[in-house]
């Protein structure tokens, strides 16, 4: 297991013998296999997306180690402690590579074509306020519970956070020209 830190391969092959090094001569369990093959997966992936583009031949080599190591959509969303799907969406996105969705229930454009869709929260920015001030004067207490009260008070609205809520809930399409979101119907 220690080979797998050291050394630095550099293509699909070299990741399934340093994996196959790994487990040569041991008596590692299957799930301890199946940590190496993840681990082995994960370095290649970060690596892909060290530049933050994937190219084709990128593509094609995650396609390839997804095979054979076995990882689902699933895994590359969470099965990891990190989500994979959005950095290799952007990659993608960076490098020209979207595919083009068959139905997007859009109505689009001429010359338009949709790429992405997602479900998403249509966000909005709410300010906390807070009223600070005084009075001053004198309260004369006329009967029991009941006071007179004679001054003046002042005070003003203070700012003391801001915070972001979801003012909607719909999908955001991501087209050739545009992003559009769409409310859901209730």
């Amino acid at each position: 297991m220690n080979a797998l830190v050291r050394s630095q391969p550099t293509s699909m092959d070299d990741y399934v013998r340093e994996v196959e090094a790994a487990a040569r001569g041991t008596s590692l369990t299957m799930s301890e296999r199946r940590e190496i093959e993840r681990n082995a997966f994960k370095r290649m992936l970060d690596e892909i997306l060290a530049d933050r583009m994937l190219t084709t031949d990128e593509e094609t080599r995650l396609a390839l180690a997804m095979k054979t190591f076995e990882v689902s959509t699933d895994d590359l969303h969470s099965g990891f402690g990190q989500d994979y799907l959005a950095p290799i969406l952007i990659a993608k996105t960076n490098a020209g590579h979207l595919q083009p969705m068959s139905e997007s229930g859009l109505v689009l454009r001429q010359g338009e074509v949709a790429y992405l869709q997602y479900n998403a929260d249509l966000l909005k920015e709410v300010v906390h306020r807070e009223y600070q001030g005084g009075s001053r004067g004198i309260s004369i207490r006329i009967v029991k519970g009941v006071y007179y009260h004679a001054g003046q008070s002042h005070g003003h609205s203070v700012v003391v956070g801001t915070s972001m809520e979801a003012a909607d809930t719909g999908k955001l399409t991501v087209t050739s020209q545009r992003a559009v979101f769409v409310r859901a119907c209730f």
